[in-house]
This record gives C-alpha cells, structure tokens and sequence, in this order.
C-alpha cells in the first residue's frame, strides 16, 4: 500500500476495496457515490463501502446531491392532511422544500399557525394543514444527499 500522502495528493484517491484494512487517516473514493472519504477509526477491513459506513468513515468536501425531484399534492375541502407517494430516499439524508400552496394550507390566521409538508416514510410525504376549508394545492421537492 502507498502512503496516503501520495494516494490522495499525487492524483485520483485509490478505489476502496472490501475486506482492506486501511489506517487512520487514510483516503479512498468510494465505489457507490461520486466521493472520497477517509478513515476515522483504527477498525479492521470491514465489507461496507464507506457511503455506507459513516462509523468507519468521513466524507471529503461537499456533500453533492443524490437525487432531487418535485411533487405536487392537493388536500380536499374538509380534510387536513394527505399522503404523497416519493421514490425512495434515505430519510436522514433528506430535506424537503416547500415550493409554494395555497394561503389555506401555509398558513391559518384564526389558530396563527403554519403548516408543512413532512418526509413521513422513506417513500412517502404527508402534507397537513391546520384548518379544513377549501381544497389547498401546492408543490414541494424532495432533495436527498450523499
């Protein structure tokens, strides 16, 4: 194995290869996402990528986006909530932006309360209002990171 020095400052960082046991500080890209990480702990060689392995494992630089895509809901007259089906995503790796709805979804002035879309599921987003007046439609992406 070369030093890490020359892995990761003389070029491409080497490939991670499962079952390698590589000392602290050392810097692989992974083989799953478009990233380097380096080690963080003394651990033998382990069979996770270290996409997968945040135990183990330190993401270099910024976190690139995953995946991103946009949806649309409408909650009927009378209901204060409805479920919207996403493609999957890591939950705690999400977030989602509210794109913009109608005034009686966002925003309720007799309780002075707000309401949100929220990831629920890996695969599902409930958006909930407080009041249950007219139909409310709005828009909400689902932004999932590395």
């Amino acid at each position: 194995m070369s030093s890490i020095d020359t892995e990761f400052f003389g070029g491409q960082a080497v490939k991670w290869v499962s079952g390698t046991t590589y000392p602290i500080d050392f810097i692989v890209r992974s083989t799953i996402s478009p990233h380097n990480y380096v080690k963080i702990t003394s651990s033998v060689g382990g069979t996770t990528d270290p996409s997968g392995d945040e135990t183990n494992w330190r993401r270099l630089g910024a976190g690139a986006i995953k995946s991103i895509a946009g949806y649309s809901f409408s909650i009927s007259s009378g209901n204060t909530s409805t479920t919207v089906t996403i493609s999957a995503v890591n939950t705690s790796k999400a977030v989602i932006l509210n794109n913009g709805s109608s005034t009686s979804l966002v925003y309720d002035s007799s309780a002075n309360v707000g309401a949100f879309p929220q990831i629920t599921t890996s695969t599902t987003v409930t958006v909930s209002r407080v009041n249950t007046g007219s139909t409310a439609q709005g828009y909400f992406t689902v932004v999932e990171y590395w």
